[in-house]
This record gives C-alpha cells, sequence and structure tokens, in this order.
C-alpha cells in the first residue's frame, strides 16, 4: 500500500457541505495559505477518506511537494496525528493542537 494514503477521521456526516465552527477557522490563523487549504479540504471530506499526495494536489491545484509541506506543518503544530496502521497511515484532525 502507498505510504502517502491517508484516512483521515471527521464526525460531519452531511455531503456537499461542511459546517465549521469558527473557534476552529480562528484558531488555524497560525498556519500558512496552503497548510489552512490542506486542513479545510481533509476536513470537509468523508469520515475516513483515503487520498494519496497526488489527489490532493490535483484538487486543490498544488504540487505534491507543497501539499508535503502543508501536512509536516500541520503536524509539528498539532493540528494532525498520525497513527500507523498496517502498511498504511491512520491520520486524525485535531480542531485545536
Amino acid at each position: 500500500m502507498n505510504e502517502n494514503l491517508l484516512r483521515v477521521k471527521k464526525n460531519s456526516p452531511e455531503k456537499g457541505f461542511d459546517k465549521v465552527p469558527n473557534h476552529i477557522i480562528q484558531g488555524l490563523s497560525d498556519l500558512t495559505d496552503i497548510s489552512y487549504r490542506v486542513f479545510m479540504f481533509l476536513h470537509s471530506q468523508g469520515k475516513e477518506y483515503h487520498p494519496s499526495y497526488v489527489n490532493i494536489a490535483k484538487r486543490l491545484h498544488k504540487s505534491t511537494s507543497a501539499i508535503a509541506r502543508a501536512v509536516k506543518e500541520l503536524k509539528n503544530k498539532g493540528y494532525l496525528e498520525i497513527s500507523p496502521v498496517s502498511k498504511s497511515h491512520f491520520w486524525i484532525l485535531k480542531e485545536q493542537p
């Protein structure tokens, strides 16, 4: 399995839109623009989403290296937790670091 695959756990079952509380949006002000976009993109996906960096890059019209830097920033600032699961990883978004 590709190590770049992600699984994102979230609690919004609605499709077509995503409700993001104001405290989350305001709390993300310390992120770069691309990291903010990656966070919001992942937050808007289904309960478990399995994109690759390539797929995220295509959806956001950015390079895969930009997505990798954004994911690294999200991890370093505590907005993204990674737990190993078999050969892939389970990625959990956090509302607050």
